[in-house]
Order: structure tokens, then C-alpha cells, then sequence
């Protein structure tokens, strides 16, 4: 029997489970709950319109709940209440210095399935890839709340495939929990982007177009900046560490 025809990026099965070689959990969310323990190929793009931030945006209860293999409510006793203020507070912070590189298609927080491999990011979309460069070159390597910001590239441009279904529905419950292989994100406030949520702007190329609506900030978070949160290109003298390669 002859060996079936490798499968690259312009074949048909690219990404599906028909695809043996690439992995179509880490193609259709930018993350894989297996690391380098997965079996397939994670394909790292070279341009995209969207960017992954890792670990930007955390709490001391997603934390616990990381920690903690068996109970995937764990975060709940730290209240979903303060959990979402927290992401309101911090969706409000950051937002408006990403949309000083280009417009914004897309934003995302991922809070709720803390699997080790797929602790809690934020991806961003803009409407160029030339833009979410520019985000790149901007934001790598800078600190945010005494983090420093680790960015990459990332495949995600179909929202509707990498969103959980069941974690959107269901008002933030998934029966899989943090074992889940697909993203449960926070709801943005106003359901801002949710056009790209439903991939209604979808050009022929595959990027994301953007939405007809800015949003609006509250007047409670207005007066915030990114720089009340630390965010520079070098911490204080007492935080300093080796940038990682």
C-alpha cells in the first residue's frame, strides 16, 4: 500500500483529526493541554493577526486552582464575584494600550480550565498581521504587575473552533473542567468583539476583519492606565531577573 501524501499547510485535512502529523487542538486554540508530551507537531506560524500573552493576567484563587489536580471548582471558593472584578479591572487596564498598536479585532482572557500546559493567557487579534508584529516588538519582554510578558505568535483565527461551546452556553460550566481541550475565556464586558466570537468577518485568507463597535469603558475604570500597573520595559531594581531567551 502506497504511504498516504504528507499533509502541509494547503492540504485539506490540515488541522483535522484526518492529520496524523499536527496537533488540531494546538491549531485551534494555540495551546495543548499535553505540552511537549503531545504526540503531534505544534506549528508555530511565522505571521498571524493574533498574539498570545502568557501568564498575564492572574489571581490568587486561579492559582490555587492550578494547583490543584482534583477539585475543578477550587477557584470557586475564592469567589466567581472577586474573580470577575478582578478580570473587569484588568480588561479595562489593558485594553486601551493594545489598541494603541492597531485596531482590535479580538480580545480574550483564558480563566478558567488551568491545566499546567494551558495556565491562563491572554490572545489578542488585530487586523493585520503587520499590526500584531508591531504588538510583538512592543510588549515582549516588558512587565505587567510584576510579570514580565512572555508574547508569541499564535495559529487562533477562527474564535468559533477554539471557544468552548459548552463553557459558553452553559453560563461557565463545562463537564470536562480545567481538562477541557478548548478555551474558557472570560465574557467581555458589553459582549465586546462578539463578531469575531461567531467569525462573521471572516475574509477569504482566513484573518479576522474587524467589528463595527469600539466598546465603552465605564467612568470606575477610565481614570486607570497600564502604567499604574508597572508595565515597562525594565522593573524596579528589586524585581530585576534575567530575561528569558
Amino acid at each position: 500500500m502506497n504511504p498516504e501524501a504528507p499533509v502541509t499547510e494547503n492540504s485539506e485535512n490540515f488541522g483535522t483529526e484526518r492529520d496524523v502529523a499536527n496537533c488540531p487542538f494546538f491549531l485551534k486554540t494555540g495551546a495543548c493541554r499535553f505540552g511537549d508530551r503531545c504526540s503531534r507537531k505544534h506549528v508555530y506560524p511565522t505571521v498571524s493577526p493574533t498574539l498570545m500573552v502568557r501568564g498575564m493576567f492572574t489571581t490568587f484563587g486561579m492559582e490555587e486552582a492550578r494547583r490543584d489536580d482534583y477539585d475543578i471548582d477550587a477557584c470557586l471558593e475564592h469567589s466567581e464575584e472577586e474573580l470577575h472584578e478582578s478580570f473587569l479591572e484588568f480588561y479595562h487596564d489593558v485594553l486601551p494600550e493594545f489598541k494603541s498598536v492597531g485596531k482590535v479585532v479580538q480580545f480574550k482572557v483564558r480563566g478558567s480550565n488551568f491545566e499546567l500546559n494551558l495556565s491562563s493567557f491572554v490572545l489578542l487579534a488585530l487586523s493585520r498581521e503587520e499590526q500584531c508584529k508591531a504588538a510583538f516588538i512592543k510588549f515582549n519582554g516588558r512587565w505587567y504587575a510584576s510579570r514580565q510578558l512572555h508574547c508569541e505568535i499564535c495559529p487562533v483565527t477562527r474564535w468559533k473552533n477554539a471557544i468552548c461551546g459548552k463553557y459558553k452556553m452553559q453560563l461557565g460550566k463545562c463537564p470536562k473542567g480545567k481538562h477541557c481541550n478548548f478555551l474558557h475565556v472570560f465574557r467581555n464586558p458589553g459582549n465586546e468583539f462578539w463578531e469575531a466570537d461567531r467569525d462573521l468577518h471572516m475574509s477569504p485568507d482566513r484573518n479576522i476583519r474587524g467589528g463595527r463597535r469600539d466598546g465603552q469603558y465605564s467612568e470606575r475604570y477610565r481614570d486607570r492606565s497600564w502604567r499604574q500597573r508597572h508595565c515597562s520595559r525594565s522593573p524596579p531594581r528589586s524585581e530585576r531577573c534575567h530575561r528569558r531567551d
